[in-house]
This record gives C-alpha cells, sequence and structure tokens, in this order.
C-alpha cells in the first residue's frame, strides 16, 4: 500500500485506516511542512460514532496549537512518548482548555502511543495511537509502531522528492522553450543582413573582379551564413519543425554532392580523400537536400579535426536491407567520455582559446535529427585522442 501512490497523503491516511482497529481503536497522522507547519492529514476512528468526535478535535486541536500534546513534544523531541494509562490527571496534563478535555474524554481513551516519523535525522511528522478498551500499550507496541512510522516516513520522502523533481522539470522547460525562442529569433534577425551583404559582395567582384580581400570576404561569410543556417535548423528541430520531403533517392548521388561541396576545405588542407560510393542499389526514401547536409556535415567535422595531409575515407554499401555510409578519418579522435554526448547540442571537444577550428557544436546534433527523421541512424567510434574517428549511417532501404 506504502508503495501504490506518490500522493503522500492519502497514503498516510491509508496507513491509519489500515491501523484501526488493529493497532489502536483510533490512529491519527500528522506531518510536519517544510515551512515547519504541522498539517492534520488524517484521523481515523474504528467506531462511526466517536469519528465526529475525532473530527471537531482534527478542526480545534492540532499539534500546531498547543504543546501540551503528546504529538506536539514528539515533534519537538523526536523521541516516542508512551501513555499506558490515560486518567484523568493525565488528560488534565494534556490538554488545551476545558472543552479539549471533554472530548478525550468523550473519545474515552484509556492508553495512548505517539511516534516520530522519522527521516535521519529529520521529523517529518508523528502517528497517534489511542485504545479505548481493556487494551493498553507496551514497550512492545512502541517498537512496532516505530517501524510502521520508518515505512511511512520512506513514502514521504518518496513523494517530496518525486514532486521537486517535477517542478525542477517544469523549470526546466520553461527555460528551454525560452531559448528555444530566442535561438529561433536571433537565427531570423541574423540571416535578415546576410542577403544585401552577399549582394554586396557580388556587386564588388563585377566592379573590382577577382581579390584576395573580397575571397577572404567570400569565405567569411559562407562560414557566418553556415553557422545562423545551422542555428535555424536546432531552432527548427526543438519546436518539431523540421521538413523532411521524402522521394525514392540514390543515397550515393547525396553522398557525391557532399563530397563537392567540402572538396574546397580539404583541399585547402591538403587532405587525402577516398570515395567508395558506387552507383545503384542504395534506394533510400529521402529528402535529397537534407541526406547531402548530413554528409557534409560529417565530411566538413572530419575535416576540421583532421591535420594537414590526413586522410579521410567515406564508404557506401549496402547491409540487410540497410544502406551504411561510413565517414572515417586518422585525424584527433574523440575522448572515450566525449562519445555518448557528441550528437547532443553545443558539444564539442576541447578546442584552443582562439577557438581556430570554429562551429558551434550544433552539426553532429542536426545530423542526427535529420536522419531519425528518416527512420535511420547514426553512431560515433573512436579508439581515443589522435587516433581518428568513424561516423556510420545506417537508412532502411526502400
Amino acid at each position: 500500500m506504502l508503495t501504490s501512490t506518490l500522493d503522500y497523503e492519502r497514503t498516510l491516511h491509508a496507513v491509519a485506516r489500515l491501523a484501526t482497529p488493529v493497532l489502536g481503536d483510533f490512529c491519527i497522522v500528522d506531518v510536519v511542512e517544510s515551512d515547519g507547519r504541522v498539517q492534520r492529514v488524517a484521523a481515523v476512528h474504528a467506531d462511526p460514532e466517536a469519528q465526529a468526535v475525532l473530527d471537531e478535535l482534527w478542526k480545534n486541536y492540532t499539534p500546531e496549537q498547543g504543546s501540551r500534546q503528546p504529538a506536539r513534544r514528539v515533534i519537538e523531541s523526536g523521541e516516542p512518548e508512551l501513555l499506558p494509562v490515560v486518567d484523568s490527571d493525565v488528560i488534565a496534563g494534556h490538554t488545551q482548555d476545558p472543552r479539549h478535555a471533554m472530548l478525550i474524554r468523550q473519545l474515552n481513551v484509556r492508553s495512548h502511543l505517539a511516534v516520530p516519523i522519522r527521516a535521519a535525522s529529520e521529523i517529518l511528522g508523528v502517528i497517534s495511537l489511542g485504545y479505548v478498551g481493556d487494551r493498553r500499550y507496551s514497550e512492545t507496541d512502541v517498537a512496532f509502531a516505530q517501524a510502521l512510522a520508518s515505512r511511512a516516513a520512506i513514502a514521504i520522502e518518496n513523494a517530496r522528492l518525486y514532486a521537486e523533481a517535477e517542478r525542477a522539470s517544469a523549470a526546466a522547460a520553461v527555460a528551454n522553450r525560452a531559448k528555444d525562442q530566442f535561438i529561433a529569433v536571433l537565427s531570423h534577425e541574423l540571416r535578415n543582413p546576410m542577403a544585401p551583404i552577399v549582394t554586396s559582395l557580388e556587386l564588388l567582384r563585377l566592379k573590382h573582379g577577382a581579390g584576395r580581400e573580397l575571397d577572404v570576404l567570400d569565405r567569411q561569410i559562407r562560414h557566418m551564413r553556415r553557422l545562423v543556417d545551422d542555428l535555424l535548423d536546432v531552432s527548427r528541430i526543438a519546436r518539431g519543425k523540421l521538413e523532411i520531403d521524402l522521394h525514392e533517392m540514390d543515397l550515393a548521388e547525396a553522398v557525391r554532392q557532399s563530397v563537392e561541396l567540402v572538396r574546397p576545405q580539404m583541399q585547402q588542407r591538403h587532405h587525402v580523400l577516398d570515395v567508395d560510393a558506387s552507383d545503384g542499389g542504395m534506394k533510400v526514401a529521402g529528402d535529397l537536400e537534407r541526406l547531402v547536409q548530413v554528409f557534409a556535415n560529417l565530411l566538413s567535422n572530419a575535416a576540421r579535426y583532421t591535420e594537414p595531409g590526413g586522410t579521410i575515407s567515406v564508404k557506401a554499401g549496402v547491409e540487410e536491407a540497410q544502406a551504411v555510409v561510413t565517414v572515417s578519418d586518422n585525424g584527433m579522435g574523440i575522448p572515450a567520455d566525449m562519445l555518448p554526448r557528441i550528437f547532443e547540442p553545443f558539444v564539442q571537444g576541447e578546442q584552443s582559446i582562439d577557438r581556430r577550428l570554429g562551429g558551434l557544436g550544433l552539426g553532429l546534433a542536426i545530423v542526427r535529427a535529420i536522419l531519425e527523421a528518416h527512420g535511420g541512424t547514426v553512431s560515433a567510434s573512436s579508439s581515443g585522442p589522435g587516433r581518428g574517428s568513424v561516423f556510420e549511417v545506417r537508412l532502411p532501404l526502400a
């Protein structure tokens, strides 16, 4: 029963209900809230006619209102309190006023036991039990009631931890939505001035011809455009707005086009590129433009993290009704602790302070999102720093 719900008030009410009449003719459960207030969550009597008296006590005489009650002292001391015999003198010493004493006499309490609900050094509440007939509580009953209270403490702690986790999750969700909205607005605002800049550069080329300065501008503008496009894609992915237009196509064509896009970057760094992607046999349901983006991102990543003169290989084939493309290099490699997170947004390996490798750490996150939208997968492996990397893409054949 204690594990049946994460609503601890319902759980403790069920505890009180099950405790009567086996452990007592009535059972009361009080809980200490996080702000120190004492909240009564259950008061159950085995005799329906006496329940009204217990309800009035619940309403008007809680441990919050008076230190003379055993429950209040148990909360303050953290120790159980056993009253084997409750007579008129005990009632006089444990009640707030004549009305309180009269209600206790109406309950006809003859023996009373209160034990703390304890979690480590924290008192979470108190369970109070009472007999109205000839039965009397003893030290054996104290041990049994404490065992019950310790299990109730676990139920309370679990419920509170779950509630805290839900609050933290809700706060994180709000923060994530704000972040996604910010990225979407930022990327659009950055993209707006890109078109006139590109147009102005083309006009300068027409007016002055080719030149080193214009080549530098062209490279940097293309780099900026790629960063902004990545931000836009990530914002679309986060909002579930990534559009995929599926048609039957040859995956080898996507590989070829991506190689042509990245070839200038590799030539600039004198990389050796080995491509093995034969025509036919790799028909998939895919979005050509998006799959070109996938392989261009993987190849660009390989070029960025492979020293000049290094080797990059692309191999494509069919395995068990799947098209498989691997992009491998003999570059910097990936540390073992980075591999599980390599496809998360904004995750990058260590870079020098000048950030000569550039990028925002979005390319691989975009690769994974595009492939998942195609029903495919991507995985990464590496033997460690300085020993290269292998990225494997798998897509179902059409």
